[in-house]
């Protein structure tokens, strides 16, 4: 298993995750246009400085080899859509976050979140030889609660109190994970899933 996580292009049939750069900054601006991205995230991009705010301190956590984020890319238009990172990651421990994502809203629904998530799910466990990867998000959050499970990600509990909120309230996260028991089963869910929405065309 890697000590480190290495800054790898990753990609399918409908998404292409690059790890984030300095010259992203103008397309992940104008993915994250809404307000309503950001309402249970601890900050936002809504201004272009707090974009090369953010992307900064992002690679400055890189360096450190335990946290990667990605600028998320919709391979059918091209287009940058968003953001995910993986955290927290433990080599010891063979365990790792996917996490701070963030889409944005013309894409809610769509195959985008859950052809990303096998694809880093499938890093994760298949390349990285993880044994966990967790998410949390905001109790109150239930888009991302419901997306989570759909995804077939077991809900562990909730840390009352566990981050401080942008207004300066706390906010209590529910965590979720797979694991790599889950993940066989987990994987074949989201492939049959995805080929029925590429059937679809959606």
């Amino acid at each position: 298993m890697a000590d480190v996580l290495s800054p790898l292009i990753l990609e399918n049939d409908f998404v292409r995750l690059e790890p984030l750069e300095k010259s992203h900054a103008e397309v992940i601006f104008q993915a994250g246009d809404s307000e309503e991205i950001w309402q249970y995230l601890p900050d936002d991009l809504i201004t272009m400085e707090n974009v090369l705010s953010w992307i900064e301190g992002q690679l400055q956590q890189q360096a450190c080899g335990t946290r990667l984020a990605y600028a998320v890319f919709d391979k059918q238009s091209g287009l940058a859509v968003g953001s995910s990172s993986l955290l927290n990651f433990d080599a010891g421990n063979r365990s790792i976050e996917i996490g701070w994502t963030w889409l944005t809203r013309a894409i809610w629904g769509s195959r985008i979140n859950p052809a990303k998530k096998l694809l880093m799910m499938t890093h994760c466990f298949e390349q990285l030889g993880c044994v966990r990867v967790q998410f949390k998000t905001d109790r109150n959050n239930a888009r991302s609660r419901k997306a989570l499970e759909k995804i077939g990600a077991q809900f562990e509990g909730v840390l009352r109190s566990h981050m401080r909120r942008r207004d300066g309230t706390w906010r209590d996260s529910a965590f979720y994970s797979v694991i790599a028991d889950d993940w066989p089963a987990v994987r074949k869910a989201l492939e049959q899933r995805l080929l029925v929405s590429k059937d679809a065309g959606r």
